[in-house]
């Protein structure tokens, strides 16, 4: 019986956190700390970014620098308020 409730409740800890990380990415933008813009990067480069709570470290498809990127909510904000 406690394989039945390990393997369930691994089971909803799997799906709670790719429902988690299926809303974070689509409701983020990052903000290249080099040029200014606002980009969404691809899911493959949002996974494999090495992150902290506020910024990723990616590449910018802009201006193909690599750096430590802000991370901002969609919500129609200014990109140019977060440049470092």
């Amino acid at each position: 019986m406690s394989k039945i409730v390990g393997a369930t409740i691994g089971t909803a800890l799997i799906a709670g956190a790719l429902i988690i990380g299926y809303l974070d990415y689509n409701t983020s933008k990052y903000v290249c700390n080099k040029c200014g813009k606002e980009y969404k990067p691809t899911p493959m480069r949002w996974v494999a970014g090495v992150h902290v709570p506020t910024r990723r470290y990616m590449k910018c498809p802009h201006c193909g620098k690599w750096g430590w990127h802000k991370e901002i909510i969609d919500w129609g904000l200014d990109a140019s308020e977060y440049v470092d």
